[in-house]
C-alpha cells in the first residue's frame, strides 16, 4: 500500500513539472518557422522598428522621406519666416548692421552730414548788427558832461620821438568804428552798447587793473580819437589813481601838466604827435548819484 502511494505521488509531480514546459512550447508555436539569427522583441509589429516607428517619422511624407521636423530656434535648413526648400535666409536680428527693417538687402547705415560752411550761428557786432545798439541803464555808469581836449603848454618841446599809446584795447587811433566793433566782439570784450560816436564797454583791464565801464570815442568821420577807463566809489578814496599815477611816471616820466584845485586831481603826458595820456580824480554824476570818479584817457 505504501508502495502504491509512493507511485501516485511521482505521477503527480511528473505531471506538475511537465505543465509549464507544455505551456510555453504552445506560447512558443507562433514563433516556429521564423528563421530570423535575432528574436523580436515584445510589441514589434514584425518589422525592425520600435513602437509606433515606421519607417516615416512623424510629420513626414512617408516612402523614405527623411525631412527632419522643423524645431523651435532650431539651425536647420529653414529657419523660422523662411521660404523653406533649402532657402538660407537668416532673419534679421535688432539692431544688426546687415538688412534693416523694410530694407531690401545689406544697407549700410547712413552717416550724418557735417554742418554745411556758412551755418553757424552770427554773433552779434560781426556781420549782422544793428546801426546802434543803446546800453542798458546801470546806477554806477557816469553821465558824460562837455569834455575839453587837453592841450600842451606854450614852449613845450616833446621828449619822445614815438607816440605814447600807439593803440588800445588792440584798436590803433584812426580805426572805423565798423571795424571797431568787429575786432571787440571777435576778442571777447563784453560791448555794453554803442551809437554813432560811443562804443560802451564793461569789465576790461588796462594797465594791470580792472574797469567797471570804458568808452570808445569816435569823430564824425567814424575814426577813433579817444578812449576813457572808469572806476568809482562811494566815498572818498584816492588808492586807484596814486597807484596808475606811479605805473604812468615810471612810462612817461614828470607829467607835463597837472591840477589840484579842490574839486579835481589831474596829470597829463603828451607824446611827439600831439597824442597824451590823462588821469583824474574827480567826482560825477551817476543815475544813483554822485560818486567819486578816477578816470583814465587815452586820446590823439
Amino acid at each position: 500500500m505504501k508502495k502504491i502511494f509512493t507511485c501516485v505521488m511521482v505521477a503527480l509531480m511528473s505531471g506538475l513539472l511537465m505543465a509549464p514546459q507544455v505551456d510555453a512550447q504552445s506560447r512558443r508555436g507562433g514563433n516556429q518557422g521564423n528563421t530570423s539569427v535575432s528574436a523580436q522583441r515584445p510589441g514589434r509589429g514584425g518589422g525592425n522598428t520600435r513602437p509606433g516607428q515606421g519607417n516615416t517619422r512623424p510629420g513626414g511624407n512617408g516612402g523614405g522621406n527623411h525631412n527632419a521636423p522643423t524645431r523651435p530656434n532650431n539651425p536647420g535648413n529653414t529657419r523660422p519666416g523662411g521660404n523653406g526648400g533649402g532657402n538660407h535666409n537668416v532673419p534679421t536680428r535688432p539692431n544688426h548692421p546687415g538688412t534693416r527693417p523694410g530694407g531690401g538687402g545689406h544697407v549700410k547705415p547712413v552717416a550724418p552730414r557735417p554742418p554745411q560752411h556758412g551755418t553757424r550761428p552770427v554773433r552779434p557786432g560781426i556781420s549782422h548788427r544793428p546801426p546802434t545798439l543803446a546800453p542798458p541803464p546801470r546806477p554806477m555808469r557816469p553821465i558824460y558832461g562837455v569834455w575839453t581836449r587837453p592841450v600842451p603848454p606854450p614852449g613845450w618841446r616833446p621828449v619822445y620821438n614815438r607816440p605814447l599809446m600807439p593803440d588800445v584795447l588792440g584798436l590803433t587811433f584812426g580805426i572805423a568804428i565798423g571795424s571797431a566793433l568787429d575786432n571787440l566782439y571777435s576778442n571777447g570784450y563784453n560791448v555794453d552798447g554803442y551809437g554813432q560816436r560811443e562804443v560802451y564797454l564793461r569789465g576790461v583791464r588796462e594797465l594791470g587793473y580792472a574797469w567797471d565801464d570804458a568808452t570808445l570815442y569816435f569823430n564824425a568821420g567814424g575814426a577813433l580819437v579817444r578812449s576813457q577807463f572808469f572806476d568809482s566809489t562811494v566815498r572818498y578814496d584816492m588808492g586807484r589813481y596814486y597807484n596808475v599815477y606811479s605805473t604812468l611816471c615810471s612810462r612817461y616820466g614828470t607829467p607835463v601838466g597837472s591840477t589840484n584845485n579842490g574839486n579835481e586831481v589831474s596829470a597829463t603826458w603828451f607824446g611827439y604827435s600831439g597824442d597824451y595820456v590823462s588821469l583824474q580824480y574827480t567826482m560825477m554824476n551817476t543815475p544813483s548819484g554822485f560818486r567819486y570818479f578816477t578816470v583814465l584817457t587815452y586820446g590823439n
